[in-house]
């Protein structure tokens, strides 16, 4: 009422100045003023707050209008008071407040910031060598959030609704493992989160699993968490112990484990291709340097041991495998031994004839290495003690009486000859004075220990004039039986305790510590073990001989006991063609 009544007072005013010109004045028009102490945009943080700013106006009243439903304006005199509530979101939001007086308006920026991401997720994931994708769970409180790699070698893609974050890396082919990290940023790029990616190098030299006496089970998980894979295990007729695993390693491609009794006893890795350049050189220094590494010391070039597990480990590279073999020898009681090795005569013959068969200059015949003769054999004998045991005659009246299988037995513990031409001729029959008689086997004996050495035959060149020389034959060159020379020896022990242990445990055999070490002193590495485990071979790469031993049975007293046979044998050249 107030209001209009001054309105109609203005008006009458206003028409009776109009009627009566004489008494007409002038009025200033009222100009109205505002202003306020925050002209800049008004920051608010995420959480619920106030703020207060003055108005300053010369009208009696002044109102305020907001344009969102989460910033609140009252008036308090001449202040203005502004609440924001919480932000729930990560996102910066904006608003305004209009301020009118009079003729006069004035606007006001509002801005609060969005709330701090929170973002929880595992800190750390781990490839393999070949890589590939894995994806993790993460909560966040907001989706508005973006991920990046450091490495390119990593790809990474957000899944932001679900709240998954992708992760794909390729193999690695270099032989250092590598790292890189995904990074967590919020809308305003802040980092919030950090995703180390480790990745495995190229499994480039493998070796077995460490701990003996574990089940073949865990050696399974072990081979399946490095990529291998089984290709052989025990059919209980063949392959009684043995798991074999095929690797991703470029240097050994495959791995046995000898598992008996439940119990993993040994290993042998095997040298890709079979080539035993990869444990020379620099990449078998390597290999002896991780070996030294993990505790081992050196005992021979190729022989290294750990006192603290009882594990013996032999680079083996003179075999048809190169391999690497690592046996665990259980605890053992002192076992009698030999003052030295039991060599015997180490003089071994290995020969090369090639050729088509029959006579002619493409035969060729090499001596690689000279072997001991008969005589040297019977002379070196004699001088030990032993007593040569001549051929056995079936047709001799004292053994008239023997049944097939003492005959047998006989032939093959007594010395034995071979009769061979001294030319050759397909026409005629070769007169008796032109044959020679040779031994292939000499057997010897000396209280119930026998020692037998097999003797392989010698050949030699020369130009066929035995014949009549109107004969096609006459004047060839042809090649004969020159001789035999040491190739293989044996001899019997009666007490494999000399020699082999047994282990309840493993329900195995092994060789014992004290021989273990006349072989290290006498040059010899271990080679194989075969034949269920009954028979261990060892090899001298200076002398260039294979000692091979296995238990088994011999005639001591006429019954056949417990017993060792010893064989020593010169490697056959594998590369003759």
């Amino acid at each position: 009422m107030n209001q209009i009544i001054k309105l109609g007072f203005r008006l009458i005013l206003v028409s009776g100045l109009l009627a009566s010109p004489a008494c007409q004045r002038v009025v200033e028009p009222h100009t109205s003023s505002l202003s306020l102490s925050q002209t800049e945009p008004l920051q608010f943080s995420s959480t619920a707050s106030e703020a207060s700013i003055t108005v300053t106006t010369n009208s009696s009243d002044w109102v305020a209008l907001v344009d969102q439903d989460w910033l609140h304006a009252s008036k308090d005199g001449s202040m203005l008071r502004l609440n924001v509530e919480a932000n729930p979101t990560t996102d910066t939001r904006l608003a305004s407040v209009q301020i009118s007086s009079g003729s006069q308006t004035k606007e006001l920026q509002i801005e609060q910031s969005g709330r701090s991401l929170e973002f929880n997720a595992q800190k750390s994931i781990k490839f393999g060598q070949f890589g590939g994708e894995k994806r993790f769970y993460v909560d966040a409180s907001s989706p508005s959030w973006t991920v990046s790699a450091t490495e390119d070698w990593v790809q990474v893609t957000p899944y932001t609704l679900q709240g998954e974050i992708a992760i794909k890396v390729g193999e690695n082919s270099a032989r250092d493992p590598r790292t890189a990290q995904v990074q967590v940023r919020d809308a305003l790029g802040k980092l919030v989160h950090t995703v180390e990616v480790n990745q495995l190098p190229i499994l480039y030299i493998v070796m077995p699993y460490p701990e003996f006496g574990v089940s073949s089970e865990v050696l399974r998980l072990f081979e399946t968490e490095r990529y291998s894979r089984l290709f052989n295990q025990p059919d209980g007729r063949s392959n009684l112990f043995q798991w074999g695993y095929e690797t991703v390693s470029p240097i050994f491609d495959y791995i046995v484990y000898r598992v008996k009794n439940g119990k993993y006893v040994s290993a042998s890795v095997y040298s890709t291709n079979r080539n035993p350049e990869n444990l020379k050189g620099a990449l078998g220094e390597e290999i002896r340097g991780m070996l030294v590494r993990g505790g081992y010391k050196k005992v021979l070039d190729e022989l290294y041991y750990s006192d603290a597990t009882n594990t013996e480990v032999n680079i083996i590279t003179t075999t048809r495998n190169p391999n690497i073999t690592f046996t665990n020898y259980p605890a053992q009681k002192p076992y009698p031994s030999f003052d030295k090795l039991p060599l015997g005569i180490t003089k071994f013959y290995v020969g090369r004839l090639s050729g088509q068969e029959g006579s002619g200059e493409d035969r060729i015949i090499e001596i690689v290495k000279e072997g001991a003769r008969e005589d040297e054999i019977i002379e070196y004998q004699k001088q030990q003690g032993w007593t040569m045991i001549p051929p056995y005659d079936p047709r001799d009246p004292k053994n008239a009486g023997d049944s097939p299988q003492e005959r047998e037995r006989k032939r093959d513990q007594s010395s034995r000859k071979t009769r061979v031409p001294l030319y050759f001729d397909a026409n005629k029959p070769i007169p008796a004075e032109y044959w020679r008689e040779f031994y292939e086997q000499l057997v010897f004996e000396r209280d119930g220990q026998y020692r037998q050495y097999r003797l392989g035959r010698t050949y030699e060149y020369y130009i066929n004039n035995y014949v009549d020389p109107t004969d096609p034959f006459y004047g060839q060159k042809s090649i004969r039986v020159s001789g035999t020379a040491l190739e293989v020896s044996r001899e019997s022990f009666a007490d494999p305790q000399q020699f082999f242990y047994w282990d309840d445990n493993s329900a195995s055999l092994y060789v014992t510590k004290e021989f273990r070490t006349l072989l290290a002193q006498a040059g010899f590495v271990y080679s194989d073990t075969i034949d269920s485990g009954r028979a261990v071979s060892y090899y001298n790469p200076d002398l260039e001989i294979e000692f091979f031993f296995r238990i088994g049975e011999t005639l001591v007293d006429g019954k056949n006991k417990p017993s060792v046979v010893v064989v020593q044998v010169a490697p056959r050249l594998r590369d003759a063609k």
